[in-house]
């Protein structure tokens, strides 16, 4: 039977969720849903943030949802049925708005449920068009769920305007292995193009075959900021981690996530695989953007999969 522990971070509730065998992981409801640690077999495989102070700084937006836009919006701008919004632009990001608003939303659980099987934990948030920057109403669900040694997690977005509303999801999950960093880290990616981008790191509308993690082999000293599209034409696409004798299998639903991102931060101590249901600055480009109709929802699930510390 699996176990659930809550305990103070900060102002927060720290939910954890754990079986006999050493799998595990903890995330802040009241924080966007916001995973902090994520364990097989008694070892972390996640970077995440380890004290109240850096989860409220949120640097890097480590393991977090990126809603209603992931990655870069050109200027902080965009056109919506003939009406122009604006967002905040951060300078550090090239003069763009980045990863929309949904970091820190107060996220309520709507359920909680364990058996001998799996525990799983579901969230909402309500929108109601606050922001002027996009005044839509919506309703955005994260569902968690750890069955052994399988994690997924799930986001989902209903328009509950009365008008269409653009969208795009995207998730910040950074992996590590304890004793690695990037550099000793090997990597396989999916078949994928990769999305060529600016000195702003906004696509510039190329993308080129890219082939040089088709097979495993080490990060190394390559620096990665860069961005994928799919070329998967089965229902899940994977990202392989290796280190030693442990190997990550993280996977994405590659029909509506056919967008992903892969990150080395300047640390260096782990490697994100990022999720999206569209590229950088779609909300300009239309790059995978998802117009979402009223009472219609949008998302899909990814997760990690693992077996005897090798994760498979």
């Amino acid at each position: 039977m699996y176990q659930h522990f809550i305990t103070p971070f900060g102002a927060f509730e720290k939910h954890t969720f754990q079986d006999a065998h050493g799998n595990a992981f903890s995330m802040i409801p009241q924080y966007g849903s916001c995973l902090l640690d994520l364990t097989f077999q008694h070892e972390s495989v996640l970077d995440g943030y380890q004290t109240p102070e850096t989860l409220l700084e949120n640097k890097w937006a480590k393991n977090v949802i990126l809603a209603p836009f992931p990655n870069r919006l050109r200027d902080g701008l965009y056109t919506h049925e003939g009406v122009t919004y604006s967002f905040p632009i951060k300078k550090s990001s090239g003069n763009n708005a980045i990863h929309g608003f949904c970091r820190d939303a107060k996220m309520t659980i709507e359920s909680i449920q364990m058996d001998a099987e799996q525990a799983e934990i579901t969230c909402t948030h309500t929108y109601s068009d606050a922001n002027p920057a996009y005044p839509f109403h919506f309703s955005l669900k994260t569902v968690m769920t750890l069955r052994g040694s399988a994690f997924t997690m799930g986001i989902y977005i209903t328009n509950l305007d009365t008008k269409t509303m653009p969208v795009g999801i995207g998730w910040h999950p950074y992996f590590r292995f304890a004793g690695a960093t990037a550099d000793t880290i090997s990597m396989q990616l999916p078949d994928c193009q990769q999305i060529i981008v600016d000195d702003r790191m906004l696509p510039t509308g190329e993308k080129v075959p890219f082939s040089d993690f088709k097979t495993l082999r080490k990060i190394g000293e390559t620096p990665l900021d860069t961005g994928f599209i799919l070329e998967s034409t089965t229902p899940q696409a994977s990202v392989i981690l290796k280190f030693k004798n442990k190997k990550l299998k993280y996977w994405q639903n590659a029909q509506d996530w056919r967008y992903l991102q892969v990150f080395t931060p300047p640390h260096r101590q782990s490697v994100a695989i990022e999720p999206m249901t569209c590229a950088a600055d779609a909300f300009n480009t239309g790059d995978g953007l998802k117009i979402l109709q009223p009472q219609a929802t949008f998302g899909g699930q990814f997760g990690v999969i693992c077996q005897n510390l090798v994760i498979i």
